[in-house]
């Protein structure tokens, strides 16, 4: 299952819904996609100055999401300069899969006696997709006779089916459940041997004794999600007396 680039902290075990994440002391919205925890991928590394760890349960302040324990992350408040990072990275066999990070850290009023205080960070993180087809242990999901898998069906006709003739057809009240009478009566492009014109493969033959085709879904599958992912963090200080 493709994460999406996502990074959840889960102490003693009991999931990333009951481990509460804070930046600076407060809370931040969970991942947008189904995740119940907080992705700690969009906390600028380069902007973390420290990081408090509570190991105790805190449900009884902060609620249910604290239950196994609370990680705050603290971020620089003080910097003088500018600091730049690159990162990239490729697999050894091509056809996708390269990732590449930028960050960049700046601030101003380092000096405790600066009257302001300022410090600003951002990064921007990409990943390219890669299939199934482009590597050779997954570009097919039919290894016979260690496995087979598709994540399609069978690409059957149903065939015709006449009114009362059949199974379940007098279960007026209560049909038969899942009876599919129709199935069996395989696929007219591999009597023709012709599966490979529609994107399938010839799969033997149906229970019905008819060819069949069917679809291999491995090479379409995507096993690194095409990804970005940006964000900004910024703290500002300014001592009136």
């Amino acid at each position: 299952m493709a994460t999406y680039g996502n990074a959840t902290i889960s102490l003693r075990g009991l999931e990333e819904a009951r481990t509460l994440v804070l930046v600076n002391g407060r809370r931040l919205a969970t991942f947008a996609s189904g995740s119940a925890g907080v992705n700690v991928n969009v906390i600028p590394l380069s902007a973390i100055e420290r990081v408090e760890v509570l190991k105790d349960g805190a449900s009884s302040i902060y609620g249910s999401d604290a239950m196994a324990g609370v990680v705050n992350f603290i971020l620089v408040r003080t910097f003088d300069g500018v600091e730049v990072g690159l990162t990239a990275g490729s697999p050894t066999t091509a056809g996708g899969g390269q990732n590449g990070k930028f960050t960049l850290t700046a601030g101003v009023g380092g000096d405790e006696t600066s009257a302001f205080k300022g410090v600003v960070s951002a990064s921007f993180e990409k990943d390219r997709v890669l299939f199934g087809k482009d590597r050779s242990y997954a570009k097919s999901a039919l290894n016979p006779p260690y496995y087979v898998g598709t994540a399609t069906g069978s690409g059957n006709i149903e065939g015709g089916v006449i009114p009362g003739v059949y199974p379940g057809a007098d279960r007026i009240t209560t049909p038969a459940f899942g009876a599919s009478p129709g199935t069996g009566y395989g696929n007219p492009n591999a009597v023709s041997g012709t599966c490979a014109a529609i994107n399938m493969f010839d799969a033997g033959v149906t229970n019905k004794g008819a060819p069949y085709c069917q679809y291999d879904s491995a090479a379409a599958v995507g096993l690194v999600p095409d990804r970005e992912l940006a964000n900004f963090s910024g703290n500002f200080a300014f001592k009136l007396n």
